[in-house]
């Protein structure tokens, strides 16, 4: 359900089948136009999926939905989903609250974890490594909270950005961590504390801007620490700068295999995206032909041999078992996660 208002709120009271999978977009603010219909009782309780769906607590298997308002940790619910394995839940900036405990005590059983976070555009492609101060505060109310009151025990897929995940502050072990937007230099200690929490086996994250290999770099020292070496799996994009069109990819690559050389991995998927050859205000329509390089490094890349230099991270990386370096094209809208 899209835009869910009261009608849709009576239609699940009376709903005599039991569900196995929901997808539920609330208003971001229910006492708009035409969500005026609720009564400040019947809002709360509606959109709680928590309270709404407790007919399918039995049944319900994955829930997905956008803007769910949720109870304080210290006030759980007592309806109880045990089959639920997947939740994908969006929200607005810092509005997911200190919500980890009042999740795991209603799905105990979950599997797969999906935040996404609704966040102005122009926000994301004008500071797109901005995390919020307030975030660390309900970080340590998160861990104080699952420290308290327990939290997941089967969790195996986290995927969201990386702030709404630093806030978490999960304090269980996840196998595959999933990061959707860019982890800058800034963002370098976020990602490090996310690491530690949940040292995950598989991860998967855009790196913003090739100098984050350069040696001294925040990026260079997390990867020369033990934090790292839980990682077997390894999903990495970068994203070139417009600064970098026209630095020399070799250079790149071996700083990049160099560093990532202490870790244990036996699978790497590795994408250059070059730089977007338009400014952001440019329109869409404007972009460049395919048959156009965008910069030097697209040029260089287009006769360059990725197989060789497969085979060089091999040697370098000798657990490595499976390897793909490729290159993509960047249009402005990539940038924006």
């Amino acid at each position: 359900m899209d835009a869910a208002g009261a009608c849709a709120s009576v239609f699940l009271r009376m709903l005599s089948s039991c569900l196995v999978s929901v997808s539920l977009s609330f208003p971001l603010n229910p006492m708009i136009r035409p969500y005026r219909t609720f009564r400040d009782y019947d809002a709360i309780t509606f959109l709680n999926p928590i309270l709404s769906l407790d007919r399918s607590a039995k049944t319900l298997q994955v829930l997905e939905g956008s803007y769910f308002s949720l109870p304080r940790a210290d006030a759980p619910h007592d309806v109880v989903y045990p089959h639920v394995w997947k939740v994908r839940a969006g929200f607005k900036d810092n509005t997911w609250a200190r919500m980890v405990v009042v999740y795991a005590h209603a799905f105990p059983n979950l599997k797969h974890l999906v935040l996404d976070q609704y966040t102005d555009i122009r926000r994301r492609m004008y500071h797109p490594t901005l995390i919020e101060p307030v975030n660390w505060t309900i970080r340590r109310g998160n861990r104080q909270d699952q420290l308290k009151y327990d939290s997941w025990k089967s969790l195996c897929v986290v995927e969201g950005t990386l702030e709404a995940i630093y806030s978490l502050g999960l304090v269980c072990k996840v196998s595959e961590l999933r990061l959707k937007d860019l982890v800058s230099e800034r963002t370098v200690s976020h990602l490090e504390a996310v690491l530690q929490d949940v040292e995950p086996e598989t991860l998967s994250l855009l790196i913003w801007g090739a100098t984050m290999f350069d040696k001294g770099s925040r990026l260079s020292q997390l990867l020369a620490t033990s934090t790292v070496h839980c990682i077997t799996s390894l999903e990495m994009v970068i994203h070139f700068l417009e600064s970098e069109g026209d630095s020399g990819i070799e250079d790149i690559l071996d700083n990049i295999m160099f560093r990532l050389s202490a870790l244990p991995l036996r699978r790497l998927e590795l994408i250059l995206k070059l730089p977007p050859i338009k400014p952001f205000d440019r329109k869409v329509w404007e972009l460049p032909a395919d048959d156009q390089y965008q910069c030097p490094a697209e040029q260089y890349l287009h006769e360059f041999d990725f197989q060789a230099y497969t085979s060089r991270f091999k040697a370098t990386i000798p657990t490595l078992e499976n390897i793909s370096v490729k290159h993509r094209r960047c249009y402005y809208w990539n940038l924006v996660f």
